[in-house]
């Protein structure tokens, strides 16, 4: 796999597909390298608000997760600055 680091803004919904290049619908690997609240979600289009699936490590080293394949863009926001890893998953 190719890791692909990122730091992201505070409030500001990042579309990982779009950023890393990687095909809507390929499946992907996500970790929050922090204890930020990063949310977590599929969208054909950009979400509004506070949607989606915590990621966040505030017991463990990190926290990741899977995206199966055959869904739309993964997009991201974290609540504060922080830095994620992820990867297309082949």
């Amino acid at each position: 796999m190719n890791y692909n680091n990122v730091t992201l803004a505070a409030g500001v919904w990042t579309n990982l597909n779009a950023l890393g290049g990687i095909t809507t619908g390929n499946a992907m690997f996500v970790k929050n390298l922090g204890i930020v609240r990063v949310r977590i979600m599929q969208s054909a289009t950009q979400p509004t608000g506070v949607v989606g699936d915590v990621l966040t490590s505030l017991s463990l080293p990190y926290a990741h997760k899977d995206i199966a394949a055959g869904g739309d863009d993964v997009w991201v926001m974290a609540t504060h600055a922080c830095e994620i890893v992820y990867a297309e998953v082949v």
